[in-house]
């Protein structure tokens, strides 16, 4: 965490009101061990914890490793678990018990996670107990962990889990005051040392220990940007610091601005951003690697910094949470950083996003108003508040025109997708079984969850305009499919689409979790294999 200042926490801009710019968190030095299960544990250091995966029948008998445990801890081991199970306390999977060591311990706590029934650990099971323990390493101010994992599991699985932790452990602490920062300032999660039971697994782990710290510095970047408030976060100050980040990764890069955007017809997203006083910030990121490309993608990201609803009001309490309404962009973008760090072959990858706020003012537009986007195709405002298909658009026909075989789209896009699901699963549709499939497969590997909607096109009728072509308010009627049908009719035809609605994913108020990066980076890995 870099250091609180006056000038920091004031910003300083023309005006001498708006922020300057975004503070970013520091990413720690974490330093990160793989080794093999053995007798012996590993020697611990200051403010340590260890943590003991085990079946819920607290069973010794599969693995040697807990007797080993025991007799390091002078049977605490054996004794906590056998009161946790009498107390009903280790029944289900992932449940927790935390004991105190006596300073004459090795290690200064005690955590044992119960798996359960299944051996066979999954994706769910880790991310669960990433929420464990970083509950238990900010509550009690661990600095370092031996995890012991004698199960057999998959490699990238362990991967994701600890690029979760880490990303979990770094506390946003951007905006609190000289004096928290002053009694925190030495408070930070250094050492991770994973035990594992296969020599393959051992293998594969260290050899990618690289992608774990690339995977949580994207988390981070777009958590920063999400959870920034919105005189930070506005548009211009988002787009230098994505500017900044492309520069460090050796991302191509470039940002159009309003009258770059009105010459290429960009009626639609123009007419959000007018509303608001910051000029188009139109960001456009290019990964391309050396020697043969097989395939060409775009990820496309909703960038609206704060969301008033326009003209049509938001009415609800909770209008503040609105600054988050730019967490595709930054799914977008923090994928980028993580991308451009791996540097994965044989797939080129733009980033794109149409970053506004959509305010209210004497040049916002109204309802009833006639846009016409960069396709030539006319939108009725049915809503303005109704604002990031709009936005989108314009982006999804840029990319179109990029030549690329497939195109994503993320976007905290409509309350009904957040009711229906409550956050739990993100909606997923498109033109393509195949791309759909192997978006929903990468979510998956890595913890987060889709759901596939049908594309019916029974529905279009409800996009219709008795005015223009499209009408941007799609009524109540399946919502989710009729933007997504509203958004195909920006897709040149013979490009794979898919649309993730992510409303209700990225957090809740204030904290966010970086939904989206982790799937796009691993559909990138998947897509540089060249078998694909």
């Amino acid at each position: 965490m870099e250091s609180y200042s006056k000038k920091r926490a004031i910003g300083h801009d023309i005006d001498g009101i708006r922020p300057s710019k975004i503070p970013l968190s520091t990413f720690p030095e974490v330093n990160i061990q793989f080794s093999l299960i053995s007798k012996e544990l590993p020697l611990s250091g200051k403010s340590c914890c260890l943590v003991v995966c085990m079946p819920s029948s607290g069973s010794f008998e599969y693995h040697p490793i807990f007797e080993s445990i025991d007799k390091y801890l002078d049977g605490i081991l054996k004794s906590s678990i056998q009161k946790a199970i009498d107390a009903n306390l280790f029944t289900s999977e992932c449940s927790a018990i935390s004991i105190n060591l006596p300073p004459s311990m090795p290690y200064e706590s005690l955590i044992i996670v119960s798996t359960g029934t299944n051996l066979n650990l999954s994706v769910n099971f880790f991310v669960k107990l990433s929420n464990t323990l970083q509950n238990h390493i900010s509550q009690y101010h661990i600095n370092s962990a031996v995890i012991a994992i004698p199960f057999q599991t998959k490699s990238g699985i362990l991967l994701n889990f600890l690029s979760d932790l880490i990303f979990k452990t770094i506390e946003d602490c951007r905006f609190k005051g000289i004096q928290f920062h002053a009694k925190n300032k030495n408070k930070k999660f250094e050492d991770i040392h994973l035990l594992v039971d296969n020599e393959q697994i051992l293998s594969e782990c260290n050899s990618k220990i690289s992608s774990i710290t690339a995977t949580a510095t994207g988390l981070l970047f777009a958590r920063d940007l999400v959870t920034a408030p919105p005189n930070y976060c506005n548009p211009v100050n988002m787009a230098h610091e994505i500017l900044e980040m492309a520069k460090k990764v050796g991302l191509s890069h470039k940002v159009l601005n309003t009258k770059e955007c009105e010459e290429l017809g960009m009626g639609a997203y123009i007419g959000v951003l007018q509303g608001g006083k910051y000029p188009a910030q139109f960001v456009h990121l290019h990964y391309k690697p050396e020697g043969t490309i097989h395939h060409k993608l775009a990820f496309v990201g909703k960038g609206i910094t704060m969301d008033t609803g326009g003209y049509n009001l938001k009415s609800h309490p909770n209008i503040q949470y609105m600054k988050n309404d730019m967490a595709g962009a930054a799914a977008v973008f923090g994928s980028a950083y993580s991308i451009g760090l791996i540097k994965p072959k044989y797939v080129e990858i733009h980033f794109i996003s149409a970053i506004c706020e959509n305010s209210i003012s004497q040049n916002a537009y109204l309802p009833g108003c006639v846009l016409t986007a960069s396709n030539g195709k006319t939108i009725e405002v049915g809503n303005t508040d109704a604002e990031g298909r709009l936005t989108l658009a314009d982006a999804l026909v840029y990319s179109c025109n990029l030549e690329v075989d497939k195109i994503v789209d993320l976007a905290t896009l409509t309350g009904l997708s957040m009711s229906f699901f409550s956050g739990k699963y993100a909606s997923l549709l498109g033109n393509s079984d195949e791309f759909i499939s192997t978006i929903e497969t990468s979510g998956h590997h890595v913890g987060e969850k889709f759901c596939k909607l049908p594309l019916d096109t029974d529905y279009k009728e409800h996009i219709k305009s008795n005015i223009a072509d499209l009408n941007n308010m799609c009524g109540s009627v399946a919502g989710v499919i009729t933007s997504t049908l509203f958004l195909s009719e920006f897709i040149r035809e013979g490009i794979s689409y898919a649309h993730i609605d992510m409303a209700g994913c990225s957090g809740k108020e204030n904290v966010s979790n970086g939904f989206g990066v982790k799937t796009l980076i691993e559909l990138a890995m998947r897509y540089s294999n060249k078998e694909i």
